[in-house]
């Protein structure tokens, strides 16, 4: 089992509380002290801004304090808090993991390193934003874990006050209490106070296993999108008043409950997955990489000394342009000449004297293909042969403007 800290943890505001399954505290399965700081966190994730669960707009504002979510229809429900009682937080060893094998430990039984376990625990999800906030700080064995089970559960006590609920006046034979206010479009505010004793298990894989080492910041982040909870099926919201047992919305808002949860590695504690942010990250240099900027001003060498312009190399993943603009230029018709090649025309009219093309690839009406590459060749607006203007576009996306 985990090593949980006792009694209360009050982190900016929030009570949270942990305490192992029969109060004790635990070593690593080899009865050794586990020696790799692990850390877990819960989130109260939310819809990106201007959607909600399902596609439906809505609204949310969590800059501090409650979290406010507003309806297309202008119903408003504030959420003031959200608990949960987690009952067990369980993690399974990936199979085959180096440090549980037999050849490490051939005194061992078969289950003695599978998994370790955390709870139960009372987690105050933090609304005033989606920063975790971490309820569990404590060591795990080194090696590879793929798999978290994630326990919703009623206290095991009924009849009196489990210790991990003491100074607490979080209700027994409960396991979610939400706590705000609903206001119907036109209507009044109506305070509410939804509680279920829901009981739901949720299995999260990590793909790939998660990595505990000693000379890491490892945390788990668990995800809970309360934003979805109090949600018809095409995503307007449910008064939390009209969810009562037996009742129509009874069934679907502990569904939305329970496939709000997602749990991943989460070392950095900004509430993403490490993984997806790897992969975001890999992405966005592979589009940096075939995305290319380039401009050069062109200098002024003809008879119309007020002329100015410049060259403008734009390439990106699927479109690639090439500019040449002039301003201050006399009326008429000026070659452009790439490389002592003439590739278009520049018309020239109006007092400002301004006059661009645009050579694009792939092809599009109105512009000149792009069939040529410009960069690191002379360019030349030209007329009747004598230039005006000159430059050479550098080769890489280094600015001169």
């Amino acid at each position: 089992m985990l090593r949980p800290l006792g009694g209360l943890l009050v982190l900016g505001g929030l009570v949270l509380g942990l305490a192992a399954c029969d109060g004790s505290t635990v070593a690593g399965p080899d009865g050794a002290e586990a020696d790799a700081p692990v850390s877990m966190a819960f989130s109260a994730a939310s819809a990106p801004e201007g959607t909600a669960s399902g596609g439906t707009a809505s609204t949310s504002k969590a800059a501090s304090g409650p979290r406010t979510l507003i309806g297309l229809d202008g119903n408003e429900l504030r959420l003031d808090r959200v608990q949960m009682v987690v009952r067990e937080i369980e993690l399974d060893r990936a199979t085959g993991d180096e440090n549980c094998s037999p050849e490490d430990r051939p005194d061992a039984e078969e289950d003695d390193c599978a998994e370790v376990e955390s709870g139960p625990v009372l987690v105050s999800l933090p609304l005033d934003g989606d920063a975790p906030a971490v309820v569990v700080d404590t060591t795990l064995p080194t090696g590879r874990w793929d798999e978290v089970e994630f326990e919703v559960h009623k206290p095991e006590a009924e009849s009196s006050t489990p210790d991990f609920l003491e100074a607490t006046d979080f209700p027994l034979a409960t396991s979610i209490r939400v706590q705000g206010r609903y206001t119907p479009a036109g209507g009044a505010a109506q305070d509410f106070t939804y509680t279920s004793d829901l009981n739901a298990e949720r299995e999260i894989e990590f793909e790939p296993p998660l990595e505990v080492t000693a000379d890491n910041t490892n945390n788990v982040t668990f995800s809970v999108n309360v934003d979805a909870w109090f949600r018809r099926a095409d995503s307007t919201l449910v008064n939390p008043a009209r969810v009562t047992e037996g009742g129509a919305f009874e069934d679907r808002v502990e569904e939305n409950i329970k496939s709000s949860i997602e749990g991943f590695e989460d070392d950095d504690r900004d509430g993403r997955d490490d993984e997806e942010e790897a992969e975001d990250e890999e992405e966005e240099d592979e589009e940096d990489e075939n995305e290319i900027e380039i401009e050069k001003a062109l200098e002024n060498v003809g008879p119309d000394s007020d002329a100015s312009g410049e060259v403008e190399f734009e390439k990106e993943a699927d479109e690639t342009e090439f500019k040449v603009a002039v301003e201050d230029l006399a009326a008429g018709t000026y070659d452009v000449v790439i490389a002592d090649t003439t590739r278009g025309e520049l018309d020239v009219t109006g007092d400002e004297g301004e006059a661009e093309i645009g050579f694009r690839r792939p092809s599009e009406e109105g512009h000149p293909p792009l069939d040529f590459d410009p960069r690191g060749q002379p360019v030349a607006v030209q007329r009747d042969g004598t230039p005006y203007l000159e430059a050479t576009l550098p080769t890489t996306g280094d600015r001169d403007e």
